[in-house]
């Protein structure tokens, strides 16, 4: 019976087609994962371990270490509307495979400089590798595979991002080891290695393989409705109860009617404000952990504990994300994520720093996932490149001024304290305006985008 229930439970999640085969939306999923886990254990979740060995050996502040990767963040934001659109005309797998040789391309001048100009060519470099070969890439072709289990799929792509923290460990033992030149050469020849194989399987749409979205023809797979359009007689707050489904044909945005909306610009400007509060995390939890007189080994230990702690947030969150509200999800991850920011804060013992890892490891792995799932069931998925490209506009400037507003602070003040409590505040707005998201109307036929 309980063998019968699991094969059943396997069948339903993965959706295997008529002759039984894995559907190959899956296996797109599982190559996104490797590339984000590259992607963020090499370089957006360890470059926190490079910050204090590369100032005493550069003789670089705190702020303009923090610059350069507010910079490079900065640099993503204003690629975001490009890539989007590139992506939605060329596909994922040219732009992954450019992202992925100039990402190893800039760890192996990174481990090269000398002078400021240098450090700042290499991470300009790393950024639009970064870019084009992580999260916005990754997401769209996600998106394109999906639509009943989208948030699922989401969730379990972004698990690389996850298993990149427990990444972190080996490059922070590494520079402890070898030095952070050495473990910056190398993260750029692994990256060279092994990324073009990660990329090598992904597909724009399942159509370009005679395949359809989910696997399964759209006339085989009625689902009930998961957000119908908003009705004035009801009450604007009321979230509908639903199972997280969807109906009939999808409801197609173009990036300018997308933008016409409250939704896109309140989804965005909450992600913004959470993505300071994570980016800035990213960057200074490891000094701000040897400040306190940890080890630079024990301050890779939390990042894996958080990693940990965001491997089993996106797993339920996606899951859940598919059957739930997805409001009642993010708000509450806003709130963890505000919640683990003020106990480090004041965290003078182990096991502060430990619950701060849970909460915000769960909330980061619950939220991120849903945020695209989210946008996706509002937009459709036609121009999700476009939509997500124009968002990430704000949500990158986001990651560049949490970072640098931390090293900022801290070369004025000698610690992190105010400006984890101010990113705190911030996490707590965003929780408010996305409390308040609701689906926008359809678009007008006239401006419906063509099939």
């Amino acid at each position: 019976m309980v063998i019968e229930r699991l094969r059943r439970s396997f069948d339903e999640v993965f959706r295997p087609g008529p002759e039984r085969r894995l559907f190959y939306g899956w296996r797109i999923v599982g190559g996104a994962s490797v590339v984000q886990t590259l992607v963020a254990g090499l370089f957006l979740q360890a470059y926190g371990a490079y910050v204090v060995p590369m100032q005493n050996d550069t003789g670089f502040s705190r702020t303009m270490l923090s610059a350069g990767f507010a910079m490079a963040r900065t640099e993503s934001a204003i690629l975001g509307p490009a890539q989007g659109h590139l992506i939605d005309r060329f596909g994922p797998r040219t732009i992954m495979r450019i992202g992925v040789g100039l990402f190893g391309l800039g760890f192996i001048l990174l481990s090269l400089i000398e002078h400021p100009w240098q450090f700042f060519l290499a991470m300009v470099i790393l950024a639009v590798g970064a870019s084009f070969a992580g999260f916005l890439s990754v997401t769209v072709v996600v998106v394109n595979w999906f639509r009943r289990r989208r948030a699922t799929a989401l969730g379990l792509a972004s698990t690389g991002f996850a298993f990149g923290g427990l990444v972190v460990p080996g490059v922070t033992a590494v520079i402890a080891t070898f030095g952070w030149r050495s473990a910056a050469l190398w993260s750029g020849i692994a990256m060279l290695v092994l990324g073009p194989l990660a990329v090598q399987g992904m597909r724009h749409r399942p159509e370009t393989l005679g395949l359809h979205v989910d696997g399964v023809p759209p006339d085989d797979d009625p689902l009930p409705d998961d957000d119908p359009p908003p009705d004035e007689e009801a009450d604007d707050r009321t979230e509908p109860r639903s199972t997280g489904q969807h109906t009939g044909p999808e409801v197609d945005f173009t990036a300018k009617q997308a933008m016409r909306t409250a939704a896109f610009w309140q989804i965005t400007f909450g992600h913004g404000l959470v993505v300071m509060l994570v980016a800035g995390l990213m960057v200074h939890l490891i000094p701000h952990l040897t400040e306190l007189g940890y080890s630079l080994e024990f301050a890779g230990l939390i990042v894996a504990i958080v990693t940990i702690m965001q491997l089993c947030g996106m797993v339920f969150g996606g899951i859940f994300g598919d059957r739930v509200s997805k409001r009642v999800i993010v708000v509450t991850a806003m709130l963890m994520h505000g919640g683990g920011a003020l106990v480090l804060s004041v965290a003078v013992t182990t096991p502060l720093v430990l619950v701060f890892a849970v909460l915000h490891g769960l909330a980061w792995g619950a939220r991120g996932p849903l945020l695209g799932a989210w946008r996706a069931d509002f937009f459709g998925s036609r121009s999700f490149g476009a939509i997500m490209g124009y968002s990430s506009i704000i949500v990158m400037f986001g990651a560049a001024g949490g970072p640098l507003l931390a090293g900022l602070l801290f070369d004025l003040l000698g610690d992190y304290t105010l400006t984890l409590q101010l990113l705190a505040g911030l996490a707590g707005i965003g929780a408010v305006l996305f409390y308040f998201v609701r689906k926008p109307a359809p678009p007008v036929p006239a401006e419906t985008p063509a099939t």
